[in-house]
């Protein structure tokens, strides 16, 4: 039966034909088998005497479907699930039931051959039962009453013989196995839960995350695709919850959509031996689609000490000697102006996020910010402040004060070029994250 989409995520079902890829991607067979062979499945007696060992599929076959369905079937075909402590004895008798059965010439023929490799024995066995039977040959045995001169309790001795023929399956697990690999409906599931997994929209491709009864839908869009964002605004426009690249669409949205199939679900990511992580979508952005900041170079240890007591003469400091006694003043300076200065950079930053991007500072694109414009070490402060600032080392926030660094060793770290400045800052106003957040959250 067709399982709804929303199902299928919310229980975890294996959704089969919509994976993609070379080969067993999902690991769905190994997983399987590992499950299979868990300690807490096997009856111990029975896996003691050999009756219950691991489980090795010898599905080959190329179509991955067809290897799935296979591997079902060989599970139904050799394994025996049982659902209380079975017992050899238990076994024994089970299977002496069923031979009494169908008691035949053939089959006591085959449990002959299988009790005794030498004619000779076999041949006396059976004359030992009945001393008047003639038995020439072994192929002589189909044209004697076996079934009137021997019955089961003849072969008590040969008990695991008489399981293996009285039971068409000799290895046992616990039924739990199946309880823990199904839902209650019966449909294969081995997550409580699928929350990754992509679709093809048009020429797009998202990749998705469920949060809860909604879908964040992550759109690939590369730098000249013009007509994919359009679409991708289309779609967000007629869908999500808010007209945006990335757009939080209802799940149920989304199960209708599949169901009219104007978008291709699948499932590339999903693999049962690793932690659902899912796909990143990738986004390239016009360079002139946004503004692009720098900060320009400031003077370090590595300049002359005559640059640096520049410096110190426009701030009335001491200029003369060495110089690590004037690049330590230099640092005093940086501290003292960073201070005297917050406020102001507060006031110009709030409420403003930026990104730090992988683009060189000095990029002749770049704008400075409008602010300290005519202070001589304006590029010095304005680095101190963004990196006091800057969560994760990639996101300027003015609500996040990074503690690594009191304010005086940032600026002798910068200075001294122990610490090294690089990129420059784009502007956004939200930036969206996975899972449906954003840099606000």
């Amino acid at each position: 039966a067709e399982v709804p989409f929303s199902k299928v995520l919310k229980e975890g079902i294996h959704p089969g034909d919509n994976l993609t890829g070379y080969g067993d991607s999902s690991k769905i067979r190994d997983k399987l088998q590992e499950i299979m062979n868990e300690e807490k499945f096997h009856p111990l007696e029975l896996k003691q005497m050999g009756y219950s060992e691991n489980f090795s599929s010898g599905v080959y076959d190329y179509n991955e479907k067809d290897k799935l369905k296979q591997l079902l079937e060989e599970i139904r075909d050799k394994i025996c699930f049982v659902d209380r402590d079975i017992k050899f004895q238990d076994l024994l008798e089970i299977a002496k039931g069923q031979l009494k059965k169908d008691w035949n010439r053939q089959m006591i023929r085959d449990i002959l051959g299988s009790c005794y490799s030498d004619f000779n024995e076999l041949r006396g066995f059976v004359k030992s039962k009945d001393k008047d039977v003639k038995i020439p040959s072994y192929d002589s045995l189909k044209d004697v009453t076996l079934e009137k001169i021997l019955n089961i309790d003849d072969f008590l001795s040969f008990e695991k013989v008489l399981i293996q023929y009285g039971l068409q399956k000799h290895n046992f697990r616990y039924a739990g196995y199946l309880q823990g690999i199904t839902t209650n409906e019966g449909y294969l599931s081995l997550k409580p839960s699928i929350s990754a997994f992509q679709f093809g929209h048009k020429s797009l491709v998202y990749n998705c995350k469920l949060a809860g009864e909604n879908v964040a839908c992550y759109p690939e869009l590369n730098e000249y695709a013009e007509k994919a964002r359009v679409t991708a605004l289309e779609f967000a426009k007629a869908y999500g919850r808010e007209p945006k690249y990335c757009p939080d669409v209802p799940l149920n949205t989304i199960e209708d959509l599949e169901n009219i199939k104007a978008l291709k679900v699948y499932f590339e990511d999903l693999n049962y031996e690793r932690e659902e992580i899912g796909s990143e979508s990738q986004a390239e952005v016009r360079k002139e689609a946004v503004k692009y900041y720098k900060i320009e170079n400031f003077l370090t240890e590595s300049v002359s000490a005559n640059k640096l007591r520049e410096i110190l003469k426009h701030y009335d400091e001491k200029i003369s000697g060495k110089k690590d006694e004037i690049v330590a003043r230099y640092a005093d300076i940086a501290m003292q102006e960073y201070d005297k200065l917050v406020p102001e950079l507060d006031k110009y930053f709030t409420g403003r996020k930026f990104v730090k991007v992988n683009s060189p500072g000095h990029d002749e694109d770049g704008q400075e910010f409008g602010v300290i414009k005519d202070n001589p070490i304006k590029n010095l402060i304005l680095t101190m402040y963004f990196i006091k600032h800057l969560r994760g080392n990639v996101i300027f926030d003015l609500g996040y004060e990074n503690d690594a660094y009191t304010v005086k060793d940032l600026a002798k770290a910068l200075i001294d070029r122990k610490v090294s400045p690089d990129g420059g800052f784009v502007e956004v106003e939200r930036l969206p994250l996975r899972g449906g957040g954003g840099i606000n959250d």
